[in-house]
């Protein structure tokens, strides 16, 4: 069974800054957070002028869950379907690093499904009614990952300190493609997705542009050590098309 990468938390009672990569983890209680690291190996980015997003998803009831996410037009932010398994309603939290804005609303795939060994169609977006004033970043569809590919993660998932929220990068090896998943080994070298991370942007750079390729969806190990596997949902997926050429017209393509 896979692991989900969004950390389900009470983020309420915690201390949380901000930035970029891939993950999931569930805290036992109300006072203590199970610690995995996030990004391995990755390195710290400033939030401020990011196109990486820290969401904050506060249910009226159950556990609040921290998401990365990727602003794709000035109202909209691009993220997992996962996050919102135990969303029906509450706020929806977006934290650039300069503001902190509140949804007005989100759009879950309407075929999201959980497999025994990964999440179909696990995309989603969140819309506000005031711009994130964050640049955002296209999606691929001009240039599809490849295996032994290098593609770039963010996320704000937990660091090697037990730090939530901070902002990092780094990059990982595509070890396969299918047409749902880009999926990428983690051996101990480069970096790895982890914990808190879910939502947040896999991407490929040509020619100085950066595009979206992948949504960081699950992975094999908890403790995101070596021997991890990471499954991003493949953005060129014709599902996953259909459904922002629906909810999110607007998004540029590359």
């Amino acid at each position: 069974m896979r692991k989900v990468r969004s950390l389900i938390a009470l983020i309420s009672a915690l201390s949380i800054s901000s930035c970029g990569g891939g993950g999931s983890d569930d805290n036992s209680g109300n006072t203590e957070v199970t610690v995995c690291p996030r990004i391995i190996n990755g390195q710290s980015c400033d939030p401020a002028g990011s196109p990486i997003v820290k969401l904050s998803i506060n249910p009226d009831q159950g556990p609040n869950s921290l998401c990365s996410g990727t602003v794709v037009t000035p109202y909209k932010v691009l993220t997992a379907a996962h996050c919102f398994i135990l969303f029906n309603s509450g706020t929806i939290s977006i934290d650039n690093g300069l503001s902190v804005i509140q949804a007005s609303g989100h759009s879950v795939h309407p075929d999201v499904r959980f497999e025994s060994n990964s999440i179909l169609n696990d995309v989603a977006i969140v819309t506000t009614n005031t711009p994130i004033n964050s640049p955002s970043l296209p999606i691929s569809l001009s240039i599809a990952p490849e295996s032994g590919d290098i593609i770039g993660i963010n996320g704000y998932g937990l660091d090697e300190d037990a730090t939530l929220g901070l902002l990092q990068g780094g990059t990982m090896r595509v070890t396969r493609i299918s047409p749902n998943h880009v999926t990428a080994a983690y051996d101990g070298s480069l970096s790895n997705t982890c914990n808190g991370d879910s939502g947040g942007p896999a991407t490929t750079t040509r020619n100085g542009e950066v595009a979206i390729v992948g949504i960081t969806s699950s992975g094999i190990k908890t403790d995101c050590s070596e021997g991890d596997e990471t499954l991003f949902t493949n953005i060129q997926s014709s599902s996953v098309l259909d459904y922002l050429a629906d909810v999110a017209p607007e998004i540029e393509v590359f």
